[in-house]
């Protein structure tokens, strides 16, 4: 009995060490083979703050340079300035009565990354109207921000005036960012479904130790980040719980904002799951506007005409779709 331990002990070992050792070969040859990262040259540090409301959040009172490189070629080269209240600038508001002011929600796209902060499409649609707005996107935020910043008081706090219209950019590429499935929003806002079909908050998605754990070994691998991270498999609770973010948010808003206009613009293809969040969302009220209607009747090419290099929208694109907001929205 004792000599059989010995030997299953040292089948074990050995079946151990061999895992090992090819683990450790796969991670070189993921780190030297696998797709390369983009790198961001900052020019000074403390861009990133970790926010216990949003998970993270720029910092206040910065004005930044950012350069994006992937491997030697440069993507962008701009300037970011963030105010005194966390948000990206806005042109300054020269008129008397702002309570037609415009509030601003998403993520990079309308947050304006790989633009200067006269590009963004806030700030476009701020200088055609001569109205006030405010920018409360930034990069790789979703729906569950927009939510925690109105129902946190967020909004409030910083809005001065009474606001007329929220405009929210979105598409399904926010479902899995919803759902915490990305590496940078560990520290988010988690919000889950309720029987009712509403959401609650249930605090950060990194509360559990055993899953903070996991994403510090994960973050370490160089297969995971070149291979399995970002690949997520969006399910129909997923979804729901989407959706219902945006909903919440949306009548949260009005709610505070009596009369106030909720509009989404949506971005991606018309597929069956687009469908349905947009017949969900002009079911509760949701003004649409969808993004292939807005750019893609301009040109034949409108991925050369409105994306950048690195996939963001241009300042082509922000000004078709600042020109469409003050003609079709405001």
């Amino acid at each position: 009995m004792t000599l059989m331990k010995h030997q299953t002990a040292k089948i074990i070992i050995y079946n151990l060490a061999v895992f090992l050792f090819f683990w450790v070969l796969l991670e070189a040859c993921a780190a030297v083979f696998g797709a390369k990262q983009d790198t961001y040259v900052y020019s000074q540090k403390g861009y990133y703050v970790t926010d216990d409301v949003l998970g993270y959040a720029p910092r206040k009172n910065i004005r930044i340079s950012c350069q994006r490189y992937h491997g030697n070629r440069l993507l962008y080269d701009a300037i970011y300035t963030i105010n005194k209240d966390g948000l990206r600038i806005s042109p300054p508001f020269k008129g008397h009565d702002c309570n037609d002011a415009i509030l601003f929600f998403g993520c990079s796209f309308t947050f304006g990354e790989g633009l200067n902060d006269n590009e963004t499409m806030p700030y476009l649609v701020g200088e055609l109207s001569k109205g006030k707005v405010y920018n409360f996107a930034f990069q790789g935020y979703g729906p569950h921000q927009m939510l925690r910043q109105v129902d946190r008081g967020l909004v409030a706090k910083i809005v001065d005036c009474r606001p007329r219209y929220a405009i929210y950019e979105t598409g399904f590429f926010h479902v899995e960012r919803a759902a915490g499935y990305y590496p940078w929003d560990r520290h988010g806002p988690k919000y889950v479904l309720t029987r009712e079909g509403t959401v609650k908050y249930a605090g950060h998605f990194d509360d559990s130790p055993v899953k903070r754990f996991i994403d510090g070994l994960l973050a370490k691998s160089a297969i995971y980040r070149n291979f399995i991270e970002g690949r997520t498999f969006i399910n129909k609770k997923d979804i729901e719980t989407y959706i219902a973010i945006v909903v919440a948010a949306k009548n949260e808003l009005q709610r505070q904002y009596p009369g106030l206009e909720f509009h989404v613009i949506y971005w991606g293809p018309d597929g069956e799951k687009d469908r349905m969040i947009l017949d969900r969302f002009r079911q509760e009220g949701i003004k649409i506007h969808l993004m292939k209607d807005i750019l893609l009747p301009k040109t034949d090419d409108w991925t050369a005409e409105f994306l950048a290099s690195d996939g963001h929208p241009n300042f082509n694109a922000n000004k078709t779709f600042a020109d469409y907001i003050i003609r079709h929205i405001l």
